[in-house]
């Protein structure tokens, strides 16, 4: 019995995995396509390269997760000690605290992307309407209209891009988690370790995908690159989800563009009344903080 429950478990935990992986890809991609389509499809071979490009990323980061899951629930030794996480959608396991787990906003995926709009489209606004980012926006896309152009840079870089991070973090994990099970390591040394090592080779990604993609744009490496993935890497291993750390890509690309492109007193309205929406939307499903309703006495 025990034994056919763990494999609906697993089976839950893969399909979770797709289910996400699928919406980023098609937030990420099918966006910046209708738009085009919207207007008899995108002309521009630059523009068309991009998409390519991305969407080739996109999948095979999102190959790399899928297998690193599938790797993680098929080698079970040590993982009493070590876990299963791959830290892509699996709140309160691993390097996340297992509080989280009695928080419906963390263990349901809805929950925690309501609140990581809330939260880090808060400190959007804050940062669009004095015309500061995390780290710019740089792709240029002189074809579209200003809609269009918020849309592009709002789901088609941060989806991608942050796949990318998280097959690194995959990676990295699968790596160590290895080394962990040969060296017999105890649970507070392989907790460490993954900290430091996902950490490290999260910053060391975002550094070289900039130097990469936007390697001639004047945006700081060490003050405003590495600095955010950092902070992506600390959001990803706290809340063991993809979701906050894409969130907050997403919040940096969209406000920093909208309060460039748009009426600063439009944008601002606009937002604030979304925001506030999505709050009520909130709290009717989730209520104060998302505790499960078990838990509320």
């Amino acid at each position: 019995m025990s034994e056919l429950t763990g494999k609906k478990t697993d089976l839950m935990r893969i399909i979770r995995v797709t289910g996400m992986l699928i919406f980023v890809m098609f937030a990420s991609l099918m966006i910046p396509y209708f738009l085009g389509l919207g207007r008899s499809g995108f002309d521009d071979p630059q523009i068309l390269q991009i998409l390519f490009f991305y969407g080739i990323f996109g999948a095979v980061s999102s190959i790399i997760i899928l297998l690193g899951s599938l790797m993680q629930l098929w080698i079970t030794k040590g993982d009493e000690r070590y876990g299963s996480s791959i830290l892509f959608n699996s709140p309160g396991e691993s390097t996340s605290p297992s509080f989280l787990r009695k928080l419906r906003t963390f263990s349901n995926p809805i929950g925690l992307l309501m609140i990581s709009i809330l939260i880090f489209g808060t400190i959007g606004i804050v940062l669009g309407s004095t015309s500061q980012s995390f780290t710019g926006s740089v792709l240029s896309v002189q074809q579209f209209t200003p809609g269009e152009e918020l849309g592009f840079k709002s789901f088609l870089i941060p989806g991608v891009e942050n796949l990318g991070g998280a097959a690194v973090i995959v990676v990295i994990i699968l790596i160590w988690t290895w080394f962990a099970r040969k060296s017999d390591l105890s649970r507070i040394s392989f907790l460490a370790g993954q900290w430091a090592f996902i950490i490290i080779g999260y910053v060391l990604y975002w550094i070289a995908n900039h130097q990469l993609r936007y390697g001639s744009s004047d945006i700081s490496i060490f003050g405003q690159v590495a600095p955010f993935g950092l902070l992506i890497a600390i959001l990803t291993l706290f809340t063991g989800s993809f979701i906050p750390g894409w969130v907050a890509h997403i919040s940096n690309n969209f406000f920093y563009e909208a309060f460039k492109l748009f009426s600063n007193d439009i944008t601002f309205v606009f937002s604030i009344g979304l925001l506030v929406a999505l709050l009520i939307v909130y709290f009717i499903f989730f209520g104060f903080l998302g505790r499960k309703k078990d838990d509320k006495k």
